[in-house]
């Protein structure tokens, strides 16, 4: 990760291992802003940005359980971390779902609890 981070030209770097060959989660950002992790798991990082001369806000880095029947892990976190902080709150990352059925590509089609639960 320290590699990648210097090849990249970040100043800081934070991961959360993988199991095995799969998974793991990696943030890299510059000197110019704070960046504090509050909390972290397999499926996010919980962290608080702070900019010089700006308030403080939160920015969360989701990625959602592959699986369909355990995607339910990745909802129950955000909604833990809903009441975590009064801040602006954004999330961003790849949440392994959609929101409507016009956001599919391919053939494969969705079900709709799926949806729902996010």
């Amino acid at each position: 990760m320290e590699n990648l981070r210097y090849s990249l030209g970040f100043d800081s770097s934070f991961a959360v291992k993988s199991s095995g060959r799969s998974g793991g989660l990696g943030l890299f950002w510059k000197n110019d802003v704070s960046l504090d992790v509050k909390k972290y798991s397999k499926y996010h990082i919980d962290t608080i940005v702070t900019e010089n001369g700006k308030e403080p806000w939160r920015m969360s880095f989701i990625y959602g359980e592959p699986n369909r029947s355990l995607r339910y892990r990745t909802w129950d976190i955000m909604k833990q971390m809903r009441s975590d902080t009064d801040l602006p709150w954004i999330c961003i990352g790849d949440f392994n779902e959609i929101l409507r059925r016009e956001e599919q590509l391919g053939p494969n089609s969705k079900e709709e609890y799926l949806m729902e639960g996010f």
